[in-house]
């Protein structure tokens, strides 16, 4: 993190490390030298306006609201499972998913998946997997990259790419946060020597439809085109984690905020004396 921004001040106030106890910390597992970290997706839902989604979810009932989030989550699961035997060269299966209407849905976006990729190849594009499903952990956060590898351009040239799939309705804003997340955590940590994963210079995303055929969206940015534009996403990612750090650490203010205005509330004023009274003729 930029430095100036001073990432470590923030860290070291006193909230936080009671939270560390809390499954906002503790969900996934991630721990950087035994410190629990948040997943890199929680931690920018805290920065991010969901004001759209809080407005739909208004609208139906808690009931509808699970399903579909459940749905969402288990579809986008399943699919990714899928997607990386793929890649790995191994057997895609549906027949072991259950539900019709996951399976169909998963089906579509593999395909979709498969669609892309070929397309991409007939562009002659190539991309070798170097890593699936390689968990990192940083002293801010942790985090799951669905796949690290290698892609070979037309014109030969090769670099190490941070890939995320994605089965939602578009890309949003916050999804390349998470994908740079990803790559600043890794080359961060073989910088530091903490890992042994190869440098990376690009991130994609790659959304996959799951209710229509042949409808896919990709999205990249790599250091050759857009170093400026990683900059800026350094500055940003910084100041999300200070903002989420920093709202971590309000949380535990009010509460000792609370608890002193309940003890003022219940101190009796009228049999207390005052310190100060007469302290000019002492």
């Amino acid at each position: 993190m930029k430095k100036s921004l001073d990432i470590n001040a923030v860290l070291a106030l006193s909230g936080i490390e009671e939270k560390r106890k809390t499954s906002l910390f503790t969900e996934g597992g991630y721990s950087y030298f035994g410190n629990p970290v948040p997943r890199v997706s929680n931690l920018l839902k805290w920065c991010f306006n969901k004001e759209h989604l809080i407005n739909w979810a208004s609208k139906i009932t808690k009931e509808e609201y699970d399903m579909f989030t459940k749905s969402a989550t288990t579809v986008g699961t399943l699919a990714h499972e899928q997607i990386e035997n793929y890649l790995n060269g191994e057997e895609v299966i549906f027949d072991h998913i259950e539900i019709d209407s996951y399976r169909k849905l998963v089906r579509t976006a593999v395909e979709n998946f498969v669609a892309w990729h070929n397309y991409f190849k007939s562009q002659h594009f190539y991309i070798r997997p170097l890593y699936i499903e390689e968990r990192i952990a940083t002293f801010w956060y942790g985090g799951t990259i669905d796949c690290i590898a290698e892609i070979t351009f037309p014109n030969g040239y090769k670099e190490n790419v941070i890939i995320d799939f994605k089965t939602s309705k578009s890309i949003g804003t916050e999804y390349i946060m998470q994908t740079f997340a990803y790559m600043w955590g890794v080359n961060w940590l073989r910088d530091n020597g903490r890992y042994t994963l190869p440098k990376v210079s690009g991130i994609m995303i790659v959304r996959v439809d799951k209710y229509k055929k042949d409808n896919y969206q990709i999205t990249f940015l790599d250091e050759n085109n857009n170093m400026q534009t990683f900059k800026e996403l350094e500055v940003d990612l910084s100041n999300m984690v200070n903002w989420f750090y920093s709202q971590i650490n309000l949380m535990d203010i009010l509460k000792v905020a609370k608890a002193t205005g309940k003890r003022i509330m219940e101190v009796d004023y009228n049999g207390r004396e005052d310190s100060n009274a007469n302290s000019d003729g002492d």
